[in-house]
């Protein structure tokens, strides 16, 4: 049975995205953090990230404390305190402003639209929400989910968004909303694609020892603008690999406790497990 148990470690939305994305290319994170941070940890953001966008005030980090059942799929919150990021109002900085790719993260869609609007509403924006913002502000989030180019939830959120129980139909529900594709993140089970024209469902990598599947999302999310990111351009074939790059993330994120698998994780063993990933759901038919 899973016992891994830490406090205090550094997470959040932000950095399982910004860490995952920063192995394919340059990213910047904009975002707010207390005086409560070790010198270790600032100095693994600032090593990793372009932090220009990342706020420092007086006090205490944003802190969520959360346990997961024996089969490491069902999470109970026990705990959140917003400290420092109750009162943050998102500042973009000027050279954050032309950048292609865009991912904003399950804040609150108030400060979605903020950012959204400072940046000027770029071409290339993807958004993640949960649950407590469908809770407590639908009409905002729906207004962020007309204006972004996609939109990636998991199973659970797109039926309480869509109020649809059958994932294709939810995901055709939020497409016509406004986005141009929507990634379906079904944990264990893979994800899947969906654009008006294209259902492109994957199976999960394989993980036999899982630790924590804490930010497994959020490292998707940067596995998939990270694989954008360095590519000429954005086609469906282009679109398909960034899904397959997001579950490679997503795998070694629930290796380790915490941050810990992505701040060791190279390059080479992205591509290394990509390659395997591949062979491993390739068919071939002989006549």
């Amino acid at each position: 049975m899973p016992s891994t148990k830490g406090y205090k470690t550094l997470g959040g939305s932000g950095v399982y995205f910004a860490l995952s994305s920063s192995l394919f290319g340059p990213t910047g994170l904009v975002s707010i953090m207390g005086t409560d941070l070790t010198p270790t940890q600032e100095q693994l953001l600032k090593t990793r990230l372009n932090c220009e966008g990342v706020e420092q005030a007086e006090g205490l980090t944003f802190h969520y404390v959360s346990e997961y059942d024996e089969t490491l799929s069902i999470r109970t919150p026990l705990l959140t305190e917003l400290n420092t990021y109750g009162d943050w109002i998102p500042k973009v900085p000027d050279s954050y402003k032309n950048r292609k790719l865009n991912y904003i993260g399950n804040v609150h869609p108030a400060h979605q639209l903020s950012i959204l609007d400072q940046l000027d509403h770029p071409e290339f924006t993807v958004i993640d929400t949960i649950k407590l913002w469908m809770d407590t502000a639908m009409a905002e989030l729906m207004d962020v989910i007309s204006k972004v180019k996609g939109v990636i939830v998991n199973d659970v959120e797109i039926r309480r968004l869509a109020d649809e129980p059958n994932l294709i139909k939810a995901a055709h529900k939020l497409l016509d909303l406004g986005p141009d594709f929507v990634v379906v993140k079904r944990g264990e089970h893979g994800a899947t694609l969906f654009t008006d024209t294209v259902t492109f469902p994957t199976v999960a990598y394989p993980v036999e020892n899982v630790v924590d599947p804490t930010g497994a999302g959020d490292a998707f999310g940067g596995g998939f603008i990270g694989h954008l990111s360095r590519v000429d351009q954005i086609t469906e074939q282009t679109m398909k690999e960034a899904v397959l790059y997001g579950n490679i993330l997503g795998s070694f994120a629930i290796e380790g406790y915490g941050i810990e698998r992505l701040e060791a994780l190279t390059q080479d063993e992205i591509e290394e497990r990509y390659q395997d990933y591949r062979k491993l759901t390739s068919i071939r038919i002989s006549s």
